[in-house]
């Protein structure tokens, strides 16, 4: 008889040991943080012919100042700021990016968007939202691709599409922004 309420005490001990880690697990799943969406304006969209730092390069860069823009600008193989007067110097992009200056990062903030490479040949790159996620933004890109052209890069990429994006200070809060990572939406058309 002992033993029968001893197993009974041992089965319903484990039912409620494993009762309270399904409850104490359940408690702890982290909550999905909130998005909330963050007005930008596109100040440039296109491709950039240069070759890049990586084969096939995909990132994104929250700026803050003028001298990370040129930084980065360097990191990324985009000669914008560079005294040397090659012949993609006067291009759209290099000519917007040297517009920058201290007084602009005074009042807004420059989200700069990069894809580069891919297996199939890239018909258009469009920026579809910015989030912010607590101390993160979240970039948004759909990836359009022609349909049956595969071009397998060998060596570096040549060709680069550049968003920038311009974001009011004031629409972050003053918040300091710690990391920005995208989301890839690929569309073979």
């Amino acid at each position: 008889m002992n033993k029968k309420i001893n197993k009974v005490k041992s089965i319903v001990a484990a039912a409620l040991l494993l009762l309270l880690c399904m409850c104490f697990l359940c408690a702890c799943t982290p909550e999905e943080k909130e998005a909330i969406n963050v007005k930008y304006e596109i100040r440039y969209s296109g491709s950039y012919c240069k070759a890049n730092y990586y084969n096939l390069f995909r990132g994104e860069q929250y700026i803050r100042s003028l001298d990370y823009l040129k930084y980065y600008c360097q990191f990324i193989n985009i000669t914008a700021f560079e005294e040397s007067a090659e012949e993609d110097s006067r291009s759209e992009l290099n000519e917007i990016l040297r517009s920058y200056d201290e007084d602009f990062f005074k009042e807004k903030v420059l989200v700069f968007a990069i894809y580069t490479g891919g297996y199939y040949q890239t018909k258009n790159v469009t920026l579809k939202s910015i989030k912010k996620i607590e101390s993160s933004l979240q970039i948004e890109l759909n990836i359009d691709y022609y349909a049956g052209f595969v071009s397998f890069t060998v060596g570096e990429a040549d060709e680069q599409w550049v968003i920038l994006a311009e974001i009011n200070r004031s629409d972050l809060e003053y918040k300091r922004i710690e990391r920005a990572f995208t989301i890839y939406n690929f569309n073979i058309l």
